[in-house]
């Protein structure tokens, strides 16, 4: 008779993402993880296998949680101009207070898919999937007159996917989170009719 698990696995990802994303890949070992998890190590190769089967699983979770908070944000908008701009402050921590790790899409993007195609792989359709929901969004601002006609709804999401990749990266050494808002300003400016 087989034992029974010990842990919630859902958590034991959730744990193991923050891990990855504070510390990297490479810079995460295997007793980071089952110490950071509360897990065996047999039980971890048992439940996720490998450590970059588990570091593919946990990066999964993060984009879906990414996904469904870029949604969240997008509907919270009173109009279209005002979401893309939530989506643009959402990149900038809230206070100096937190641990800056920056976004763990762009970390990972920086560290692994360079030479690791099925990252890029991975990372390549979180971007269009995010980027479909950003090109709809200003596809309906330019309809109602706030954005300009003279980018693509496409070319305009990739814009808006750079801008917030730019915006985590200041943020992780920035001092000055006023300043980073007049930049997300600055940046949401360059699509307004």
């Amino acid at each position: 008779m087989g034992r029974t698990k010990e842990f919630v696995v859902e958590e034991a990802l959730e744990r193991a993402r923050d891990i990855f994303w504070s510390q990297g890949f490479e810079g995460t070992s295997l007793s980071d993880l089952t110490e950071g998890m509360g897990i065996q190590r047999a039980s971890l190769y048992d439940t996720f296998g490998s450590k970059a089967e588990l570091f593919q699983q946990a990066f999964a979770q993060y984009q879906e949680l990414g996904y469904q908070k870029l949604e969240r944000l997008l509907s919270a908008g009173t109009d279209p101009l005002d979401s893309l701009r939530r989506v643009l402050e959402s990149a900038i921590p809230e206070s100096l207070e937190v641990e800056r790790r920056g976004c763990f899409c762009v970390n990972v993007a920086v560290e692994l898919a360079p030479h690791n195609p099925e990252v890029a792989r991975q990372l390549e359709n979180h971007l269009a999937r995010t980027g479909a929901l950003l090109a709809r969004t200003i596809a309906a601002g330019q309809a109602q007159g706030q954005l300009s006609l003279e980018i693509a709804p496409k070319e305009g999401a990739a814009y808006i996917l750079t801008c917030m990749n730019g915006l985590h990266i200041a943020a992780k050494t920035s001092t000055d989170l006023l300043a980073l808002r007049r930049r997300a300003a600055l940046m949401l400016g360059a699509l307004t009719a």
